[in-house]
């Protein structure tokens, strides 16, 4: 068998950008965070040599809309607290879409605003664990809410 059939294939980018934001909607509450992006990418391009300069051009100019920035004051959050999983979420499904244009399949998206704290986002199974029983329980996770929005 080919191996590259056999394996799933992606690339995993990161990214950094500075920001705060505040839990309470109150400005004497924001606090800074140096967050950090990774997306983790499966071409679907016939072609064997892959030019990634599309995407880091991409992703470094629309994270810059938020270098900087305090969260709670940008539309993409005006109805709701930005929290890391609100982040994570608006961040994965504006960057799905664009990724999908280009024949890029967005896997995963992690996001984490400190190393002890990480969220991640798939609507498919990047098995990241060696540990068979966490990643059969993500299964069972992501099988539930899709049975759930069918």
């Amino acid at each position: 068998m080919d191996w590259q059939k056999k394996f799933l294939q992606y690339y995993r980018f990161k990214y950094y950008f500075h920001a705060q934001h505040s839990m309470t909607s109150r400005i004497e509450d924001r606090h800074p965070h140096t967050f950090c992006v990774e997306l983790y990418l499966e071409s679907k391009q016939q072609e064997k040599t892959v030019l990634f300069s599309q995407i880091q051009t991409y992703v470094r100019e629309y994270l810059c809309a938020y270098e900087g920035k305090t969260l709670n004051e940008l539309e993409a959050f005006a109805d709701k607290i930005p929290t890391l999983e609100a982040m994570g979420e608006h961040l994965y499904e504006t960057m799905k879409l664009q990724m999908k244009e280009w024949h890029w399949n967005l896997i995963q998206l992690d996001i984490c605003e400190n190393p002890l704290r990480v969220y991640s986002i798939s609507d498919q199974i990047l098995l990241c664990s060696a540990q068979l029983n966490y990643s059969s329980r993500q299964l069972e996770r992501i099988l539930e809410k899709k049975r759930r929005y069918l």
